[in-house]
């Protein structure tokens, strides 16, 4: 298995303007029956799943086609949904939350000789990022074989 990192980028120039890369695209989606289905903003294209193929941790490929001397400058995303992302930021950013106040609150109990009680939420918190963490390579895992199809395709059609 081979190994792919979180949130892979990639880049790429091509002598075509971006109007033709971005129809050859649309063409080869069309021609290849492929399972993908893409929504296009001017110059930017977000390749996904279909929603009864798709699950939580369903890559998708969101690309940017601008012009760059005389052709185009292709910037390629694989990451999960927008909903995924936004789902781990808010948990890792709410523990790490949780994690300070609990430590300011546990070390102001400490100096003022008190029980510091509050140091009791650390344990539960780091465990609240293991498990995230875990999570989330777990997800990765599940996705690996959807981000080569996705990686393969655009290779296929970018080579058009």
């Amino acid at each position: 298995m081979s190994t792919v990192r979180m949130r892979p980028r990639f880049t790429v120039f091509s002598e075509k303007p971006p109007h033709i890369i971005l129809e050859n695209l649309a063409t080869f989606l069309l021609e290849k029956k492929s399972p993908l289905i893409a929504s296009y903003a001017d110059h930017h294209v977000v390749l996904k799943f279909p929603p009864q193929y798709r699950h939580t941790w369903s890559p998708q490929l969101s690309l940017t086609v601008d012009p760059h001397q005389g052709g185009s400058q292709i910037r390629g995303l694989i990451g999960p949904s927008p909903n995924v992302w936004t789902k781990f930021i808010f948990i890792f950013g709410g523990l790490g939350v949780v994690t300070l106040f609990a430590l300011m609150w546990g070390l102001a109990q400490w100096s003022l000789h008190q029980p510091p009680h509050a140091l009791w939420a650390l344990p539960f918190t780091i465990g609240g990022f293991i498990m995230a963490y875990l999570s989330s390579k777990a997800g990765q895992r599940l996705a690996h074989d959807e981000m080569l199809i996705l990686k393969d395709f655009i290779d296929a059609a970018l080579a058009k």
